[in-house]
């Protein structure tokens, strides 16, 4: 017994010492025409997210549009515009890439914690586009912050991969049109 209390002293210490990471889920969702909605879940962190620079990489094609669906998340680190303190221009979520397989977004909420509404714990983020049936991943930006919670820590991120496919409609036509072609070749 004597031996066990300075055992698990050291193993509280341990415990209260390592940090914990607090993680970031992000989900994607097919909304058709080759759009993807990405969303968070902030639930298990503990804290509010403050700020996303994140990396949406496709296997195949382009990222030709990315849409914030997000207004919690309204200033654009990566295209802000600032003239004398006054925001003149937010900018757009994409901090780079458009038309490339690997775009860059900034996004960051900016309210008075004091009175003002905080952005929700789980939501859509942004709305992106591709031009091809793809895989996509979704990584941290760690140059500009990756995600970064209301307690001033950096969290992880974790996402699977998604595969995006044409519609199902295309999909259901064009094998229609492949079995009509073959059924008018042999009934000839």
């Amino acid at each position: 017994m004597k031996k066990f209390i300075p055992a698990l002293i050291v193993l509280i210490i341990l415990m209260v010492s390592v940090p914990s990471f607090a993680t970031v889920v992000f989900t994607m969702r097919d909304l058709g025409n080759y759009q993807v909605e990405l969303s968070y879940d902030a639930s298990t962190s503990g804290s509010l997210v403050s700020g996303f620079a994140l990396n949406i990489n496709v296997s195949e094609g382009q990222i030709i549009d990315v849409v914030s669906v997000n207004d919690d998340y309204w200033v654009y680190p990566g295209q802000i515009v600032i003239q004398e303190g006054e925001i003149i221009n937010p900018g757009t979520p994409v901090a780079g890439g458009l038309g490339t397989d690997k775009v860059t977004i900034e996004m960051g909420a900016l309210y008075d914690p004091r009175g003002g509404t905080p952005p929700a714990f789980s939501a859509p983020l942004v709305v992106f586009t591709v031009t091809d049936e793809c895989n996509i991943v979704i990584d941290d930006n760690t140059g500009a912050g990756g995600v970064v919670l209301e307690n001033y820590t950096k969290a992880n991120i974790y996402s699977t991969p998604f595969h995006i496919i044409p519609e199902p409609a295309t999909v259901i036509f064009f094998a229609l049109s492949i079995a009509g072609l073959k059924f008018r070749k042999t009934s000839r």
